[in-house]
Order: structure tokens, then C-alpha cells, then sequence
């Protein structure tokens, strides 16, 4: 279920996740555009959801940008990932919480210093599914 996501694989501070249940993993698509624009995405001080982007959508508090020069110097890839979404998250201990969502349902955090924080913060994607789920359209 949404509550009780399955840990995949872990690493040392990178974790992923499986949203939902594993009879549904190949039947699942995650309308991401849809989730982006109606994510609640608060402040710091209210909100464990506190930024995201997807594509050229952006909300709420995100990290500052590198420069192009920085880019190209690194290597970077760019923004060409339109099959996630990236939050910015934070929670007590953790200032700076990155999990990404993927269509499928997977969601892989980074930032967490436990596995436990990890597993909170896979919670609160969860909650914020069901909260829009019991939206009106």
C-alpha cells in the first residue's frame, strides 16, 4: 500500500523506494505533470515538502543554481529528466532532503542520515498523494 512503501536498495545515504504495491509495478504510470502542480509545497516552517521542479515547473523553496560555467566545468547533464519529479525536502535533523519521483512510482532519496529518515520522508510523498487524492477536481 501507499503507506507501507518497500525498500528496493540501499545505499549509504541514498535509499529507493517502491510507492506501490508489487502487483501493480508494471501497470502503474504516475501522471507527473499532475502531480507537480498540485503537490502542497509549503514554507520551511510548516511543510516537510518544501520545493520542486519538474521540467520548467518550479515551486517553493529550491536549492540555488549553479552557474553555466560551473555546469560545463562538471560535466552536467542539464535539465533533460522530464520522467521525475524533484522535491526538496526537510525534517528535523535534515535541512535538505532530495527525493525524486519517477513515473513508475519509484522513489529514490538522497540527504537522509538514516534509514528511518528515509523512510519518512517516502511517508510524507505518500501523504501528499492521498491528500490530493481526496481532492475535488
Amino acid at each position: 500500500s501507499v503507506t507501507d512503501p518497500r525498500v528496493f536498495r540501499q545505499g549509504s545515504s541514498v535509499c529507493i523506494f517502491e510507492l506501490f504495491p508489487e502487483e501493480y509495478m508494471n501497470s502503474v504510470i504516475v501522471n507527473l505533470e499532475v502531480f507537480a502542480r498540485n503537490c502542497p509545497v509549503g514554507s520551511p516552517a510548516s511543510s516537510s515538502i518544501i520545493g520542486l521542479k519538474y521540467g520548467a515547473l518550479e515551486r517553493g523553496v529550491l536549492p540555488t543554481k549553479k552557474s553555466a560555467a560551473d555546469k560545463r566545468e562538471a560535466g552536467g547533464a542539464g535539465n533533460r529528466f522530464q520522467h521525475q519529479v524533484q522535491l526538496r525536502m526537510r525534517q528535523e535533523g535534515a535541512e535538505n532532503i532530495s527525493v525524486k519521483f519517477f513515473k513508475t512510482g519509484r522513489l529514490q532519496t538522497a540527504g537522509c542520515k538514516t534509514r528511518a529518515m528515509s523512510v519518512a520522508a517516502v511517508l510524507d510523498v505518500a501523504e501528499a498523494i492521498a491528500m490530493m487524492s481526496n481532492k475535488d477536481p
